[in-house]
């Protein structure tokens, strides 16, 4: 940890000497606080309860903390440096809570204390490891969370039964602002965004509604962005087995917080449930049905805001089309910037199924490349099994429930290392009490970040010219 009073004495001490200026002292001190080197670097390193405090030094470093988006972008940077020692996880429910508080636990592991024998400098049941509650309380019932992506985190609130109430939320967990919920599915959210009326009844009417939810980051312009599809399915008419399709797109960056029509989304589209985040495009599995000739994985990238195609191999169909593998554990996921697919194999192998693209190649020309990981027990021995690899380290986390441990008061899980280049698992073992109400629990890297929530005005470094425009701001 960098002491910030130590390095502004020694800012001090190079400063010249001006004990013979009646206003020696103000201006000397008025020159360390406004060091733009020093203090930039300083403050980018410190954790972000420390910056929360110090946003009332003055109002120079509020304005730096929490308006210049310079200082916020390599705050984040540092702060993803961080977790390659540092190792912080996000537990989160996958499936809806009904309910108003929803159980999140932080879990924090450092890769120092990792061992691969229990003779290498101690037991790993010495290893120090942190877990804490952040539990959320939200209004409202039917609440889901999409994976955290950069620090920030977007609960999906309503279901098939009630899409006229569908809305999302987005929470930075670190600075603990949150938006109000934001309507996408209400009738006239609706009407206004895509020009079409929902209708009230949709069983009587022989019409149904799918919806789809994603959250990611355009690495561009660090703004997160909320993905929501939906797909109108209408039946002619009771007589006739017809059925005419729909698909409507939108899209928020959060900041702005408003939809925007996507105008060109491709016929066909089916929708997945879990959706996945890779450098910044949105990935999901569009078609589970079995013995189809082939199997797509439907992308959207959130620059662009385009859509596209990756066609699955067909090692990887004949392993779809088989009945003993068919389980796929969390189906998609990223493996050092990779897309990749997890797919069971045998009784306790795991084949990940990694797409590579050459830099100098098109994002669809990527080869499939394969490899199998030897889980630390039986796949009957286990469930709700979740895998998150670690970007820019060799380091995967997995995540399961074993059967014995579990009880309707509380539920055990199990996280353990593995490290892909020696393609063995840690000796270490971690146990985790979950409340079982909420299902089954996922996973995911977790950093904090001051990236803004709500719709303020970032500005640049001059300083001097925004105090005025902060002081409004602010309502100082």
């Amino acid at each position: 940890m960098i002491n910030l009073a130590a390095a502004l004495k020694r800012r001090r001490l190079r400063e010249p000497d001006r004990s013979s200026n009646n206003e020696s002292n103000g201006t000397e001190l008025r020159d360390i606080f406004e060091g733009k080197d020093l203090i930039f670097n300083t403050l980018s390193r410190l954790p972000l309860e420390s910056l929360m405090k110090f946003k009332s030094v003055c109002k120079r470093w509020r304005y730096l903390i929490k308006y210049n988006k310079h200082f916020i972008s390599l705050h984040l940077t540092l702060s993803r440096k961080r977790l390659l020692d540092e190792n912080t996880f996000m537990i989160y429910p996958t499936l809806p809570v009904y309910r108003t508080i929803l159980p999140i636990k932080k879990f924090m592991c450092f890769v120092k204390d990792l061992k691969f024998d229990d003779n290498e400098g101690g037991s790993p049941s010495d290893t120090n490891a942190v877990v804490t509650s952040h539990n959320v309380t939200l209004e409202g019932k039917g609440i889901s969370i999409l994976e955290p992506v950069h620090g920030l985190i977007c609960f999906v609130k309503g279901g098939a039964g009630v899409f006229k109430h569908r809305s999302v939320l987005i929470y930075n967990p670190s600075t603990r602002e949150k938006t109000s919920w934001i309507e996408t599915l209400t009738s006239a959210a609706f009407r206004n965004l895509f020009g079409v009326e929902l209708v009230e009844d949709p069983k009587r009417s022989n019409t149904s509604y799918h919806y789809m939810s994603g959250f990611g980051i355009d690495l561009t312009t660090n703004q997160h962005k909320v993905l929501c599809i939906l797909k109108i399915i209408k039946r002619e008419s009771k007589s006739i087995v017809k059925f005419i399709s729909e698909w409507c797109c939108g899209v928020l960056t959060v900041g702005e917080n408003t939809w925007r029509k996507i105008e060109q989304v491709p016929r066909n589209t089916a929708l997945g449930e879990d959706c996945v985040h890779v450098r910044g495009s949105i990935y999901w599995l569009s078609d589970k049905r079995l013995f189809r000739k082939k199997g797509v994985i439907r992308v959207f990238d959130l620059r662009s805001e385009t859509f596209r195609l990756i066609e699955f191999p067909n090692v990887i169909l004949d392993c779809w089309k088989s009945t003993k593998k068919l389980q796929l554990v969390h189906e998609l996921a990223e493996i050092d910037g990779c897309l990749a697919i997890l797919v069971r194999d045998g009784d306790d192998l795991l084949k990940l199924w990694i797409y590579n693209v050459d830099k100098r190649n098109s994002v669809n020309d990527g080869k499939w490349i394969e490899e199998t990981m030897q889980l630390p027990c039986r796949w009957d021995k286990i469930q709700n099994v979740a895998f998150k690899a670690i970007t820019g380290t060799s380091l995967v986390v997995i995540k399961f429930l074993k059967e014995a441990r579990f009880s309707h008061q509380f539920r055990t899980e199990v996280i353990q290392y593995y490290d892909r280049r020696e393609k063995k698992f840690y000796k270490n073992s971690f146990e985790i009490l979950l409340e079982p109400s909420a299902g089954a629990y996922s996973i995911t890297p977790f950093f904090e970040t001051l990236l803004p929530v709500q719709s303020i005005q970032m500005v640049e470094n001059n300083i001097e010219d925004k105090l005025i425009e902060i002081d409004r701001l602010e309502g100082n």
